[in-house]
């Protein structure tokens, strides 16, 4: 009965963390289609702000180091354009 009552618990919590792991990545994926959206229509001070966010999730996300890479290239902000290209050269290396 014990053993039963375990597997059961066990199987009730690894579901509910499967849930919580689904709902952040379906939030991640939003903010980084929104980011996306916000690059192409030029808004790139607003579009920023959204992969900043994601990178905090994941920083090693070569996607958003590109795209901050090349919105800091975009306002001239050379040097920070720099250090987020080779960084973002050592993620995928």
């Amino acid at each position: 009965m014990k053993n039963k009552i375990g597997a059961f618990i066990f199987i009730f919590l690894s579901s509910g963390l499967l849930l919580v792991s689904q709902v952040q990545t379906s939030a991640d994926q939003t903010v980084l289609e929104s980011a996306d959206q916000l690059f192409q229509d030029g808004k790139f001070a607003e579009a920023e702000k959204f992969y900043l966010e994601a990178i905090k999730e994941d920083p090693q996300n070569f996607r958003c180091l590109v795209h901050l890479g090349r919105i800091a290239l975009l306002s001239n902000r050379l040097a920070e354009s720099r250090k987020v290209v080779d960084s973002s050269g050592q993620n995928q290396a």
